[in-house]
């Protein structure tokens, strides 16, 4: 009858090591022959040699292809941000809050542009002419502002919002 000891003496393995072997091999030993062992010891190593065969958490085909895949994400990414279709949040983020301070700056100083003019000025309809006039010119002034906004590369491949101009 075969024992650990002798499976472990023909495959040059300590009895300890065997034992793990059976286990991971899925084969009672008890019943087993030898040439069946040592079979399917050698179609592990194979397997192992080949990189087909985790060891543990470490598994060479497998973190080569997550690396593959990591890599072509980013180069995905990176095209996606050449192609405009994609912007660094951050960066819009800036450009918005830029865009709606320009515009409530804008807003915010028509009274004082126009007050004195409008306490002067003696009619409803003179007075909403001026005051019209002076919204058209404030939404077309942002109108621009907004058409001259550009995001710039930044190093890391994204974006970056470029320096915004101060309300006129």
């Amino acid at each position: 009858m075969l024992n650990q000891n002798d499976i472990a003496v023909h495959l040059g393995l300590s009895q300890s090591a065997v034992s793990q072997l059976m286990s991971e091999l899925g084969i009672d030993w008890r019943s087993a022959d030898l040439s069946t062992i040592r079979l399917a010891y050698i179609a592990r190593l194979r397997e192992q040699a080949a990189g087909r065969l985790a060891k543990g958490d470490l598994d060479l085909t497998t973190e080569r292809a997550g690396l593959s895949r990591a890599q072509r994400e980013r180069v995905e990414l990176q095209n996606a941000v050449l192609r405009g279709s994609l912007v660094d949040v951050e960066g819009v983020r800036f450009a918005v809050t830029n865009l709606a301070a320009y515009t409530r700056s804008g807003f915010e100083l028509i009274a004082d542009k126009l007050s004195g003019r409008l306490a002067a000025i003696a009619t409803e309809r003179e007075c909403h002419a001026v005051l019209s006039t002076e919204i058209e010119q404030v939404l077309s002034d942002l109108a621009k502002g907004a058409r001259e906004m550009k995001f710039l590369p930044a190093a890391d491949g994204m974006t970056q919002q470029a320096e915004s101009k101060e309300p006129t």
